[in-house]
């Protein structure tokens, strides 16, 4: 036993020192593979139950599954461990293809599509050598007449046969672009999107550029657990590390939208693959068959939207899981012709990782067995188990983290893997009962959550698991004399965690309210304010949306109308001219003065400069991929997500200019007259100190220095011994004439 202390100290060591360097990195992956490869070795040599039938099976059901993730482990670093980083090639001297691209929609809401066609006429691409072709598979007139009127080809089927494969391929029979641009109608590109991608195409044997999916609003790990800032997007280990590792090996592929293709490859293998649901990773694998090159290049040139819920979520992973399935089954890398050694390895490790469900199954599981039935699922003592499991457990920690690049949080892993176990599980066995299933579930884009709610038929299994391990641990706790003392205690941990896991899988179902239709992107653009009486002033946005913006400035803004007009200034040269409400004017702790401007009366040539300056600018999205993770602020984070998950939502109600003003007032309720005193004053409301409350919903006037105001009860609060309200004015134009009234 010395001996192997004394190997674990040298590689875990090994691991620490060199897994920071990246020339030395494959040396850390090494030694942390050979304490993973010894664990499973020593876990199937010693440690099966064997006391009977029933202990064995359930015993080499864990070892399965846990050989699988260690398989998983080695493909995940074959695939990240050497990625390339590209730069295009120029374009001088060649004659620019043309380019058609193709947006495919279904039943989208119209006001994303908007966005992602605006941003496609902004390319930086000569205006002769595009066409932007919408592909309406929902056939609404709405849509037509929003492509007639932006200039935009319109194309419908009779059928939906295929889905979004077949509504390409019909697209593919009407145009006749050299290269083939594919977005989502939710992925926004950049102007310089063409211009740095149709550059590799100067490579006659390129048949595929790809660039990675960002994501302008959190996913519903970041969202519904308030870890906006604690953990990394969900995909972007795989958009930032996996395929910039296969792009080494010519296996980077098409990911649906963000994506260009040559058309005469494309042709030549038929168009996109219908046999499949994915025919992103399909149509990739029968290129690469053929000898054809993919470029992967690692630069976030367009942003889309996240699943948006629970469910969104779910359903986009379980259609993932169906292809994948149904490529393995009837068109499986390992015997598909034209493919190297690399590209077999890399699309079998794509598709075998959809069958994590089922052993993720089991290690949430596995704790039940010895606490309700006696069956241990392995058999050692504490000490020798935990040197061998937590050397393996450490040391792969520590080189995925590296690997990883900071994109995936240590311990979070779990916790996505928990949220899909039991879906995917049950998509994966119906899927192999049943492979010729071609329904393809559209993620729906644009959900609004007006109030909380939670998906509890999403998450019946893990409640159920959840409820069955915190009995099985209370059983543990008060008949601890029923079992053996090694195996209670690594049960009851064991099981622990696993309710840590499953609480964060369950209160990621708890949808936080999704008020706002619109997004707001945070953005650094120039805004030239002029006011009425001439005045002007320069500030920067903090954040903007189609409707409005916030603003910061450095010293205090008196504005007394709040109408104003206003420019925005993008750093790229366009200038977008708009009229707007001063809805707020705060001073912030830190003295600044935040500016809120509502938009107001936007024709549609400023609405689409609007739309141009949030998406378009050439590096939108650069700097917003943090590396979060670290090992122990990962394990707190994981920690306190299920506390976090039950802050109170902070919701912005005040909506205009407000500052200090203590003015007598009298409140005329239908119940009678309260004397207050004012706090503060906006033009929409304001706050009063009152001696007494008012029933919530009374229609109410307040008389204050002159003017008499109708205004309804909006909040309410007892502080100080007092009653504070908040009341908003019936009509805002009396709030108007009463704030200039009192600034005059």
């Amino acid at each position: 036993m010395e001996g192997q202390i004394l190997l674990t100290l040298i590689l875990i060591t090994s691991v620490i020192l060199l897994s920071p360097f990246r020339g030395l990195r494959p040396l850390a992956v090494v030694a942390s593979l050979i304490l993973s490869l010894r664990y499973i070795l020593w876990r199937g040599l010693y440690t099966l139950n064997t006391v009977d039938a029933i202990g064995l099976s359930i015993s080499l059901i864990l070892l399965l599954s846990e050989a699988y993730g260690i398989i998983q482990s080695i493909l995940f670093y074959y695939q990240s461990l050497w990625p390339v980083d590209r730069e295009p090639p120029s374009t001088r001297g060649w004659e620019l293809p043309t380019v058609d691209i193709f947006i495919p929609i279904f039943n989208e809401p119209k006001e994303i599509l908007y966005r992602t066609v605006i941003g496609c006429q902004a390319q930086e691409y000569p205006e002769d050598r595009v066409k932007i072709h919408i592909l309406d598979d929902g056939g609404r007139e709405e849509i037509r007449e929003m492509a007639l009127r932006l200039g935009c080809n319109y194309i419908r089927r009779e059928d939906r046969r295929h889905a979004k494969a077949g509504n390409l391929n019909h697209a593919l029979k009407l145009t006749e672009g050299d290269l083939i641009a594919i977005f989502d109608c939710d992925h926004v590109p950049t102007r310089n999107f063409l211009k740095e991608t149709v550059a590799f195409f100067r490579d006659e044997k390129v048949a595929i550029v790809q660039t990675p999916h960002h994501f302008y609003n959190p996913d519903i790990f970041q969202k519904n657990l308030r870890m906006e800032r604690e953990i990394a997007n969900e995909q972007d280990l795989f958009f930032h590390v996996i395929q910039p590792g296969r792009d080494r090996y010519n296996s980077a592929f098409f990911a649906g939208s963000g994506g260009i293709f040559r058309r005469k490859y494309l042709e030549g293998i038929g168009g996109f693959r219908t046999e499949t649901v994915t025919e992103d990773i399909h149509t990739s694998m029968e290129l690469h068959g053929r000898g054809y090159t993919s470029i992967f290049y690692n630069r976030d040139l367009s942003a889309g939207l996240a699943p948006e819920s629970y469910e969104s979520y779910l359903k986009q992973r379980r259609r993932w899981a169906t292809g994948g399935i149904q490529i393995f089954l009837s068109h499986n890398p390992l015997f598909k012709r034209g493919l190297s050694f690399h590209q077999r390895l890399n699309y079998l490790a794509s598709i075998i990782y959809f069958f994590h469900g089922l052993p993720r199954v089991v290690y949430l599981t596995a704790p039940l067995s010895y606490l309700f039935l006696g069956y241990a699922p392995l058999v050692a003592d504490l000490k020798t188990l935990l040197h061998y499991f937590l050397a393996h457990y450490i040391a792969s920690t520590i080189a995925f983290n590296y690997v990883g690049k900071g994109y995936r949080n240590p311990f979070w892993s779990d916790v996505y893997e928990a949220v899909m176990a039991f879906g995917l599980t049950a998509t994966v066995l119906r899927t192999l009962t049943n492979p010729r299933t071609d329904r393809f579930d559209v993620t729906p884009k644009g959900e609004v959550h007006r109030e909380a709610t939670f998906s509890s038929s999403m998450t019946t299994p893990h409640i159920v698991v959840l409820f069955l391990l915190f009995v099985a641990i209370l059983l543990g706790a008060f008949l601890p004399d029923l079992y053996i003392r090694d195996a209670l205690i690594i049960s009851m941990a064991w099981a622990g965690y696993n309710m840590l896991i499953l609480g964060s899988a369950i209160l990621a179902a708890l949808e936080r309210p999704q008020r706002r239709r619109l997004i707001r992107l945070s953005r650094r653009i120039k805004v030239e304010l002029r006011l009425k009486d001439g005045r002007t002033f320069h500030l920067y946005t903090k954040d903007i949306s189609e409707t409005g913006l916030s603003a910061v400035a450095t010293e205090p803004l008196e504005i007394d109308d709040p109408e104003v007009s206003l420019s925005l200034i993008s750093d790229y040269g366009e200038v977008t001219h708009l009229k707007g409400r001063v809805m707020r004017n705060d001073r912030k702790g830190d003295g600044t003065i935040h500016i809120g401007i509502s938009f107001v009366n936007v024709d549609e040539e400023s609405y689409r400069g609007i739309i141009r300056q949030m998406y378009s600018p050439p590096n939108s999205w650069e700097g917003l991929h943090r590396a979060k993770s670290g090992i122990f602020p990962s394990m707190k984070s994981l920690i306190l997500s299920p506390l976090r998950a039950f802050l109170r939502e902070r919701v912005l109600k005040r909506f205009s200019p407000r500052v200090p003003l203590s003015l007598p007032c009298r409140v005329e309720t239908p119940s009678g007259a309260i004397e207050g005193r004012t706090v503060d004053i906006s033009y929409t409301g304001m706050s009063i100190r009152l001696d007494k409350g008012i029933d919530p919903g009374d229609k109410i006037m307040v008389r204050i220095d002159g003017h008499c105001l109708k205004a309804i009860p909006v909040w309410q609060r007892r502080s100080g011994g007092w009653n504070h309200v908040g009341v908003r004015f019936s009509d805002p134009s009396e709030g108007v004439r009463l704030w200039r009234g009192l600034k005059a």
